[in-house]
């Protein structure tokens, strides 16, 4: 048996304990700044925390502040790129961008779902994000500030794309650095070869980021960027279907892979059709076509980033089109539900695995879209 304890009306800062029988629990509560606002603004911050190629000064970051780590100007083209227009051996600029979540590299797959959430939160709500409110070097040049640090991933991505289209996998040590700051890890970086889901998650990710971002003042060339680098990026994944990542024998990062690209394929189609209003990405045989299974989204698993992509954009789509989409994510937010209401821990998450804050994070995210679609709590 369990009990419930709502803490929901409780608004008046302090701190808080929870008392039985005369026995006092550890702190559980603390309501010392403006919950949940300041929370979201504290997460937001944490990405500039984790910006590769330029130093973290003490007027943004305070006590975090560290020197720069990573310029990332002299990337090498790793040997087993041998399907790059480049060399191996020869030498290019990648700088920018975010660490990824545990070390020092950056990797493409990680960062497109990343940047369409960004986007996606900006999207929706574009009011509750404006400029100057995160204290990040580019406050107050009147673009909101969750697009500045989205931006700053972006024009890192565009740097990882070959000039025939495809997209290198990832950008790496040979093995992970030991645990030490960023400027101290000073071991040679590689870009490590094109593949296929890479290259599909940077078109779809870029083909969101030309949509969302072409209304905004002074990012309408970087949108046109945007989605010329997707349509290439399309192109060529059409022209090489089945590029999967093979693990180098000399290199020890994570790896990433991923050999069912149906939802890959699905995402990239719907976002270039949203962006282009071209409904031609849908029109040629497998994989191309339209797939609505749903599920929480996660590096490898991104066609419900799609489908809410159509269920914000329903005049791209026909009514049949757009009923399946809403009809599979609502079979997803429903089941979700119905674990959250059978949990003892109030929660849709039934599974543990490697980046379960994530999954938490995005079943959230799930949940507050059907709500935002329906008006259903």
């Amino acid at each position: 048996q369990y009990a419930v304890i709502d803490f929901t009306e409780l608004k008046t800062p302090g701190k808080y304990h929870i008392s039985i029988d005369g026995e006092y629990s550890p702190e559980i509560i603390n309501l010392s700044y403006n919950y949940p606002q300041e929370a979201l603004k504290l997460a937001l911050r944490s990405y500039y925390l984790n910006r590769a190629s330029m130093a973290i000064h003490e007027k943004y970051a305070g006590e975090w502040a560290r020197p720069m780590g990573h310029p990332d100007t002299s990337v090498m083209i790793h040997s087993s790129a041998i399907n790059s227009t480049i060399a191996p051996g020869s030498l290019l600029n990648s700088s920018g961008g975010w660490y990824d979540a545990g070390d020092y590299n950056k990797y493409i797959v990680n960062s497109s779902i990343t940047v369409y959430t960004l986007l996606a939160a900006y999207e929706h709500y574009k009011s509750s994000f404006v400029d100057s409110e995160l204290n990040i070097p580019e406050s107050g040049n009147n673009i909101p500030d969750i697009l500045d640090e989205t931006i700053y991933n972006v024009r890192w991505m565009l740097t990882m794309q070959d000039a025939d289209g495809g997209v290198f996998h990832k950008l790496t040590t040979l093995t992970f650095e030991n645990f030490v700051m960023p400027h101290e890890a000073i071991s040679q970086r590689y870009m490590v070869m094109k593949t296929t889901p890479a290259t599909l998650d940077f078109a779809a990710s870029m083909a969101a980021c030309s949509r969302i971002i072409s209304g905004v003042e002074g990012l309408a060339l970087l949108a046109d960027s945007c989605m010329k680098a997707s349509k290439h990026a399309w192109a060529w994944a059409v022209q090489n279907k089945d590029v999967f990542y093979i693990q180098p024998e000399d290199i020890k990062t994570g790896e990433y892979n991923d050999t069912n690209l149906t939802d890959e394929w699905s995402w990239a189609a719907t976002e270039l059709a949203i962006a282009t209003g071209n409904q031609a990405y849908f029109l040629g045989n497998e994989p191309y076509n339209l797939h609505f299974s749903a599920a929480t989204p996660s590096w490898d698993l991104v066609n419900t980033l799609g489908l809410m992509s159509i269920l914000s954009n329903k005049e791209s789509f026909d009514e049949e089109q757009y009923a399946q989409a809403h009809k599979e994510y609502f079979t997803l937010a429903d089941s979700l539900l119905d674990i959250y209401k059978n949990s003892p821990a109030l929660t849709s998450l039934d599974y543990f695995k490697w980046g379960s804050n994530s999954d938490v994070a995005n079943q959230a995210m799930l949940g507050l879209f059907a709500y935002e679609l329906s008006g259903i709590a």
